[in-house]
């Protein structure tokens, strides 16, 4: 049995959004950006910012969760048990579904009734293998519509099908996992 955890800080922290969320998402990410800077102190911050809810859900998209799940499985395994929680802490997540050839690299997603609510990812990505789990976690979601990465941590905002925008954000996610 396998079994994947994120903290809960980590919960949408890179999310999956329709496009129609583009401008609000680049407006979203510069105000983060602008906001941590004046208030970044050594390692942390001395105040949190609290985004905004998109306008366009994703769950008004009515995506079934179905669907993702035969689209996902035709190019990932799925985690038989996902944990959320912090510290020591953890906690069974029953509505949340989880796909990743290892733990660097996951699609998480959680459910509403039959539809899909929240689509987020773990991308720690270390190698090429990595980008291209990546990318095709990317290519299913693309065969369900048109839709945005948004990375808050990092400010990056971009549509999927822009692949050559997306591949270089993920060499630059790997050049800063692989420096560390």
């Amino acid at each position: 049995m396998t079994s994947i955890y994120f903290h809960e800080d980590d919960f949408c922290q890179i999310e999956i959004l329709p496009v129609e969320n583009l401008a609000f998402c680049l407006k979203q990410a510069g105000r983060i950006t602008e906001f941590a800077d004046e208030h970044r102190e050594g390692v942390g911050f001395s105040h949190m910012y609290m985004r905004e809810d998109a306008s366009a859900s994703l769950r008004s998209k009515k995506i079934l969760a179905a669907d993702l799940k035969n689209l996902l499985m035709g190019i990932l395994p799925e985690f038989d048990e996902i944990y959320m929680g912090y510290g020591r802490y953890r906690e069974t997540c029953e509505f949340t579904n989880a796909f990743g050839q290892n733990e660097n690299v996951v699609l998480f997603y959680e459910q509403e009734a039959e539809f899909v609510k929240n689509i987020w990812l773990k991308l720690e990505v270390g190698n090429s293998a990595d980008i291209e789990s990546a990318m095709g976690i990317f290519g299913v979601l693309s065969q369900m519509g048109e839709f945005l990465i948004a990375d808050w941590e990092w400010g990056f905002v971009e549509v999927l099908k822009n692949v050559g925008s997306v591949m270089d954000y993920l060499e630059e996610l790997m050049r800063a996992f692989n420096s560390r």
